[in-house]
């Protein structure tokens, strides 16, 4: 005999789910998932007036925003709210950001919202932070060694493009080109 398939609303949130304080009907899990909790709404149908209809009761869906930071989208009192995620997470468990501090991400990937990913810094802390993992330092990048300037020259010949060099070698295009010579047409103030 198959066991019985539980119906949405009986889904039940994770063990090791939080919930969130500012959302009543959500809550998070300490690797960054939201669970929408399994509740009855009044929807307006146009052919039997307000009728309960159930919702949630399932992990939300993230997406990347424009800045590559995760967001998903909460509903509270009937309103949408768009959320970065990293930032529910840690109001969850690690309570609102103390004033002047940041949320920073310590591994420097955008997507890994986990808690133990998550640590609060000063502006300065989290740029110092963010240049090292960039590969700059105290404000001056690191620059590349002959060898590697000559390659660049080597590869752009043999037909690489100007981005995928930048990516190669994790430097901004306009670096890439003044390796290459390029010259920057400026324009003249009439």
């Amino acid at each position: 005999m198959k066991p019985k398939k539980m119906k949405r609303y009986e889904n039940q949130a994770p063990a090791n789910s939080v919930p969130d304080p500012d959302f009543p009907d959500y809550s998070w899990t300490r690797d960054g998932k939201c669970w929408s909790e399994a509740r009855k709404i009044l929807v307006d149908d146009p052919r039997f007036g307000q009728i309960e209809k159930w919702i949630g009761g399932f992990f939300l869906k993230s997406h990347p925003n424009s800045n590559g930071y995760y967001a998903t989208t909460l509903t509270k009192d009937g309103r949408h709210h768009h959320v970065l995620v990293h930032a529910r997470v840690a109001r969850t468990f690690l309570g609102r950001t103390p004033s002047g501090l940041q949320i920073s991400h310590e591994d420097h990937n955008k997507e890994n919202c986990a808690l133990k990913n998550l640590k609060f810094r000063t502006s300065k802390s989290n740029q110092q932070h963010s240049k090292k993992a960039r590969g700059e330092w105290r404000g001056k990048a690191v620059r590349l060694s002959p060898a590697e300037r000559e390659l660049i020259k080597e590869l752009h010949a043999l037909g690489a493009s100007v981005v995928a060099l930048s990516k190669k070698f994790t430097r901004h295009e306009l670096s890439i080109r003044k390796v290459l010579g390029y010259k920057y047409i400026t324009r003249s103030k009439k």
